[in-house]
């Protein structure tokens, strides 16, 4: 998943070298993993052990399988601090951002109640373009209107929000935050995308 991640917007904006991305997707995926050991929220075509599954899931039930992590106390071993690989001057925007995806998913709550969230979606990129992204959207959202519930997903480039699109998901709104004085001006655009429950085929 992180080698899926390591060349996007989000990388770009947060990162001041470009190898920087890997290593810090990595971290935001293990990161997620040992903030929430309960609770099966991988979804993986093929082996999930092996070095790089095809098309890779973070998805769980909001708020039964959320857990926050108050990074201001002990942190779970192996945690990875994510500024070791974040240029200083996009702090403020990853706080922002971060406390965006809050905001986002307990609003959605208040609306709602429980739904599925995705957090993270990504298919290895030897394996992009062939469906397999679909596939593993198709596969939540069965879940999902299995359960009779919403599915909510953030997409973080024009081509994701399209592709969401195509399954059922519509959006919501959409938040920018950029970095005009760093080099190449690089900017992030997440657009908030929700999809209620379809009915199952008798």
């Amino acid at each position: 998943m992180a080698q899926a991640m390591a060349g996007s917007d989000d990388s770009r904006l947060f990162c001041a070298e470009a190898e920087q991305g890997f290593p810090r997707w990595r971290g935001i995926v293990l990161d997620t993993l040992l903030g929430n050991p309960a609770h099966r929220i991988i979804h993986a075509m093929g082996d999930v052990r092996a070095s790089q599954a095809p098309s890779m899931a973070i998805a769980y039930w909001y708020p039964e399988e959320h857990v926050e992590v108050d990074e201001s106390g002990p942190l779970p071993a192996g945690w990875v601090d994510l500024g070791l690989y974040m240029r200083p001057e996009a702090q403020q925007a990853q706080e922002e951002l971060f406390a965006a995806l809050t905001e986002g998913k307990k609003a959605f709550l208040t609306e709602v109640g429980a739904f599925l969230y995705v957090a993270f979606l990504g298919t290895a990129p030897a394996c992009q373009g062939q469906g397999l992204g679909g596939r593993m959207l198709a596969h939540l959202t069965v879940q999902a209107d299995a359960a009779g519930k919403h599915a909510y997903i953030e997409a973080a480039s024009e081509r994701n929000a399209q592709l969401y699109e195509r399954y059922g998901f519509r959006r919501r709104g959409s938040k920018t935050w950029s970095l005009p004085g760093a080099p190449g001006s690089p900017s992030l655009t997440l657009t908030f995308m929700s999809r209620p429950p379809q009915s199952q085929p008798q």
